[in-house]
This record gives structure tokens, C-alpha cells and sequence, in this order.
């Protein structure tokens, strides 16, 4: 309950927080999860399963518009014509992180990368009847972007004042207020862009728990997580949003796909020293335990997203064929968002499908 202020003398000051609301059940598994998210009032936004490529574990942040183009050129080929004209769900096309010159800097493209922006790749892509997407982590400022340096009155803050990191990544970033108004505004102009300007319909939004990463404003943790969701979801509006890196509890009915685990890795559970120091860290084996263990979100919470499934044969990618099969076999049996990472060509023939 940490930061939760109540104030009966303040007008419009809190008098009492709800801390338990327990119910006990009986019955068959579906059934008590069919009730339980009935008697929770949530409702799932989404209902069509969707295929689509994300650039992230072919490229990472190494990505550029040839590469963009190459990954399109295969998979636009292939769309099939009930996709194209709106009778059959549209695959995602979904560009990831590394299009930015800064994670917090979105409205700022990598001019070297991206010459012409990123307005032309999404409009291709829906000319190929496909849903053009897009990476971005609102609430997540890298320590040497523009955005923390211009606005440090922006940054999530602890008790002596003191800006708390929010994690690693990029060589370390800080979280955004999600209760700013200086906030507020910048991402609204952010997704209007986005969305109006460059012609994304389908957002990833990642490392959104930066928005909670200590109860403030007199709310908790886990209460400015959900402002922070049900503020998105108002400010993306009828766009697509697939939450990743958020407590699964807050998205419940307010993004329409969401990452129900941790990520995939090249390999089948990372190294011996990534499982003795990292508890959260990339793993096909954990992520497919993710998968199966949170299937019973699907459809209930939102569409699960269990994240990628790897088919390429190279280097860098260390899984068997048999660990390929499983986790394709088990994102396609209890995901309905399923998403792969390979160009086309490099695909296994009998796994080339978009349907």
C-alpha cells in the first residue's frame, strides 16, 4: 500500500480503500475462470486471431528500411486475398525497437536508418493487407535521451527526490510520470503522430511497469499502473494495442493482445550464468511454460500474445528442430496473437502461412 494517501479532510480526498474482496468457488476449471472474470466485470476488447512478422529476433535493433522491406516484400506476397479485402483478419506487420534515435525520443527517427520516415513502410504494408504496427516504450526514457535531459521534472522520482532507474536496457533508462501533465501531453502528441500521422493502426507498447515503479500522487503502485493503462487505451483510441512488459492484472480488459511471459530466446534456456543471475531473462523453455500456464487469459483477459516462434536454420540460433516444432506447436495451440520473426525464404516451406 505504499504511496496510498487518504484524506477525508481534502475535498474529493479519499476516506476508505477497499484492501480484500475474496470469493470462493467450485467447479471445472473453464468454468470458475468463465465466472471469476464475469464476477472481475472484465470483458476481452479483441476476438480475432491474428498471424503476423515482428522485426525483433531476426534483426533486434539492427534494423533499417531495405531490411523492412525485404521481410514485407515475402510476406505481402502471401496475404491472402479474404485478408486483403477485410473478410479474414489482416497479419500484423509490426516494426520493433531500433527505428528511434532514443527510447523516450519517439517523435525523433533514425534518419539513417529510415531516409524517407516511417509514414511510406506503413503505408506499404497496408497495401500488402497487412496491419501495419509499430514498437515504442511510453513510459521508458533512456538516461541520455532528449526527453530526460530537457524535462527531469518528467521523471519517476523516490522519497529524497532522487530519479529511480527503471532498468538496464540501453544502457539504463529511467521511467516516465505516467501523472505529469507535461507527460500526458507529449505522449498524446506521440500517438496522434503515430496513428494519424505516420498511419500505424496496431501499437506494441513495452516496459510500460516504468510507470509504477514506486506508489506516488497518493495512489499505489498497482493503482497507478491501471491510471496508467486505462490512459493509453484512451489515447490510442479504436488502435490496436498489444501490452508487453506490464502486470498482467492491469491490462485486463483494456489492451486488446498482450506478452503473457517472458521472451524467447535463440536457444533452449539461455546459459548456465543468465539462470543463476537473472530471474526474469529471455528462455524458450520458461516462455513456453508461460504459455501454457497463462492460457486461460485467452479470451477471457485479452488475446494472448506468447511471442514469437523461431523456423530459421543460422548461426546465432541454437534451438533443434524439435525445440523449433514445440514451441511453434504450442504458441499456434494457445496463442492468438502468433507472431514470427524470420524472412520469408528462410521459413521451413511446410511453415510458410500466414493463415
Amino acid at each position: 500500500m505504499e504511496g496510498v494517501l487518504l484524506d477525508p479532510r481534502r475535498e474529493g480526498g479519499r476516506t476508505d480503500l477497499l484492501l480484500l474482496d475474496a470469493a470462493a468457488m467450485e467447479g471445472r476449471e473453464e468454468a470458475l475462470f468463465d465466472r471469476w472474470f464475469a464476477e472481475m466485470g472484465v470483458q476481452c476488447k479483441a476476438t480475432q486471431t491474428r498471424r503476423g512478422w515482428t522485426s525483433w529476433y531476426k534483426y533486434y535493433e539492427d534494423i533499417d528500411e531495405e531490411k523492412i522491406l525485404r521481410a514485407l516484400l515475402g510476406y505481402g506476397a502471401h496475404v491472402s486475398e479474404d485478408a486483403r479485402t477485410g473478410k479474414a483478419p489482416r497479419p500484423v506487420f509490426q516494426i520493433d525497437d531500433g527505428w528511434q534515435t532514443a527510447v523516450g525520443d519517439w517523435l525523433s527517427i533514425r534518419e539513417d536508418r529510415f531516409p524517407r520516415g516511417l509514414a511510406p513502410l506503413s503505408e506499404e504494408a497496408r497495401q500488402a493487407g497487412m496491419e501495419s504496427g509499430l514498437w515504442l516504450a511510453p513510459f521508458a526514457a533512456r538516461f541520455d535521451s532528449r526527453i530526460a535531459r530537457e524535462h527531469p521534472d518528467w521523471l519517476v522520482r523516490d522519497r529524497k527526490g532522487r530519479p529511480i532507474p527503471a532498468g538496464s536496457n540501453w544502457g539504463g533508462f529511467y521511467g516516465l510520470d505516467p501523472e505529469h501533465p507535461g507527460v500526458r501531453d507529449y505522449l498524446k502528441t506521440v500517438f496522434r503522430t503515430v496513428i494519424d500521422d505516420w498511419g500505424f493502426s496496431f501499437v506494441k507498447l513495452d516496459f510500460l511497469y516504468a510507470a509504477c515503479m514506486t506508489g506516488a500522487h497518493g495512489f499505489s503502485r498497482g493503482e497507478l499502473m491501471g491510471r496508467a493503462m486505462d490512459f493509453l487505451r484512451e489515447t490510442v483510441g479504436d488502435g490496436k494495442i498489444l501490452g508487453c512488459g506490464v502486470p498482467l492484472a492491469s491490462a485486463f480488459g483494456v489492451v486488446d493482445y498482450c506478452r503473457i511471459g517472458c521472451d524467447v530466446s535463440l536457444d533452449w534456456d539461455g546459459s548456465p550464468a543468465w539462470r543463476l543471475l537473472f530471474r526474469e531473462r529471455p528462455s524458450t523453455k520458461q516462455a513456453i511454460e508461460n504459455t501454457r500456464g497463462r492460457r486461460f487469459l485467452d479470451r477471457r483477459a485479452f488475446l494472448n500474445d506468447p511471442d514469437v516462434w523461431i523456423g530459421r536454420t543460422a548461426k546465432d540460433v541454437k534451438l533443434t528442430r524439435a525445440q523449433k516444432e514445440l514451441l511453434r506447436s504450442e504458441n499456434l495451440k494457445y496463442g492468438s496473437l502468433v507472431f514470427c520473426s524470420d524472412d520469408w525464404d528462410e521459413l521451413p516451406e511446410e511453415w510458410r502461412t500466414l493463415e
